[in-house]
């Protein structure tokens, strides 16, 4: 089983998000997950994730769509 956490908080490592998530991997991992942290404010999330969050002007139906197709893109990257 692979497990991949999206880390949206600025403080990135410093905050208690990180912590919170570091703990659910942990345990993933000691059940025999393979895990791994992306840090949305690092900017490892694709550009066109960052531009339909950042997009005013869509709604939120089409953010919403526009997210699951990059999310889906992204876990079968990480599939592979």
């Amino acid at each position: 089983m692979k497990v991949l956490a999206f880390n949206g908080s600025p403080r990135m490592k410093k905050g208690v998000t990180d912590s919170l998530v570091n703990t659910f991997l942990e345990g993933a991992a000691s059940a025999g997950a393979q895990t791994e942290m992306v840090y949305v404010s690092k900017g490892t999330i694709p550009t066109e994730l960052q531009d339909a969050a950042a997009a005013p002007l869509i709604s939120f139906e089409e953010f919403v769509r526009r997210s699951n197709a990059l999310f889906k893109k992204l876990i079968a990257e990480y599939a592979e």
